[in-house]
């Protein structure tokens, strides 16, 4: 799988709020939408250069992070969180994503039964599910 991580400094250039009363959770700053843009930019790209089902980025802004899941159809964010005091969230994270081979992320292997499970793992990983 590909992962990109993007290191932010100030919470002014964090691309997404949390409000789930909210429908849009992009952060209209400045900054965010440079961010926003930014990080688009390198998921486009890697679309653009190999033939993947889905990616991931993490975005560290200061001690908070988030994770991102990108595939043909659009983006999934997790709430942001920190990850000193969670950090079992990085941990269960990247315990998902080196249980996957090529044949989970890859086009060329057309094998979707493969991604929908390597994505059900993703799933019952993430931080934002309740609990």
């Amino acid at each position: 799988a590909t992962l990109g991580i993007e290191f932010k400094m100030n919470n002014s250039a964090d691309p997404f709020v949390d409000n789930p009363s909210d429908l849009s959770c992009e952060n209209d700053s400045l900054e965010g939408t440079s961010t926003r843009g930014q990080i688009a930019m390198y998921a486009d790209k890697q679309f653009a250069v190999q033939p993947l089902l889905f990616q991931f980025q993490i975005i560290v802004i200061g001690r908070h992070a988030r994770f991102l899941y990108y595939d043909h159809s659009g983006l999934v964010v997790t709430q942001s969180f920190d990850y000193i005091q969670q950090s079992e969230h990085i941990a269960d994270f990247f315990e998902a994503l080196t249980s996957m081979t090529p044949r989970h992320v890859s086009l060329e292997s057309r094998n979707h039964l493969q991604s929908t499970r390597a994505r059900a793992r993703w799933e019952s990983k993430r931080p934002w599910r309740g609990g």
